[in-house]
């Protein structure tokens, strides 16, 4: 909001919202509570060896950050149901779990079209 003093702009006042945490509100024993849950960060992926492709050092760091992102999907659907990895994120876990998340890699794919026919 702008706060002015005449015709002047005299200051700024910045609202803002923390869309880190999201309130929980519970009853125990005839008691409300309320706490918050932090959202889950993204974690950092290994960056890629510099080996051949194909090779049995690729397919351990892809394997690592298949479970590393579908670790941190998990973590964003039970902290929110509607929230979802980012496309960029989505695409690279397609990538990853060519190999070893068939069930994930057909949900994922399907989930890509989706989006991004919107």
């Amino acid at each position: 909001t702008v706060i002015k003093k005449g015709n002047k702009i005299h200051a700024l006042t910045f609202t803002y919202i923390d869309e880190m945490e999201k309130a929980i509100s519970a009853e125990i024993n005839g008691e409300i509570f309320s706490f918050s849950e932090k959202k889950p960060i993204r974690p950092r992926l290994l960056r890629r060896p510099k080996v051949k492709k194909g090779s049995h050092e690729e397919g351990v760091w892809q394997k690592a950050n298949f479970g590393k992102l579908s670790l941190y999907q998990d973590q964003l659907k039970a902290w929110d149901s509607s929230a979802r990895l980012t496309i960029p994120d989505l695409k690279k876990l397609i990538e990853y779990s060519r190999l070893f998340g068939i069930k994930t890699h057909e949900i994922a794919i399907k989930e890509l079209v989706k989006r991004q026919s919107k």
